[in-house]
């Protein structure tokens, strides 16, 4: 068997997004609990949690950037980054310009979208 040919490809599942964004998108959710637990002062909290998303924004588009996935990997890095820009635009303030991702394009399943939301 070749196992780089497309009828192998098209039978893999469907990919979900990887564990180490599903764990960021957890760490996401607790901090900005625990920040908005500990500071009572709104505007504090919100540019700390700016500049985390940010720090962790700029590392995710450094990785993102220079991957060169095989043919075979493909699915997966897609709906890898979709998820990272769904996780990115649930946090964003509405007047941020962050690309938008139908539904059809983000790769991403009912369950993985469910995780997105805060």
């Amino acid at each position: 068997k070749e196992w780089g040919s497309m009828i192998q490809i098209l039978k893999r599942p469907s990919p979900v997004a990887s564990h180490g964004l599903l764990a960021w998108n957890l760490y996401l959710r607790g901090a900005a609990a625990d920040i908005a637990r500990d500071l009572s002062d709104p505007r504090a909290a919100s540019h700390i949690m700016g500049q985390l998303l940010a720090d962790s924004g700029a590392c995710l588009v450094t990785v993102y950037s220079t991957l060169a996935p095989s043919r075979a990997n493909m699915p997966q890095a897609r709906t890898d980054a979709n998820f990272a820009i769904q996780v990115l635009r649930t946090w964003a303030p509405h007047d941020a310009s962050l690309p938008s991702v139908s539904e059809s394009e983000s790769g991403l399943s009912h369950a993985d979208r469910l995780r997105v939301t805060r």
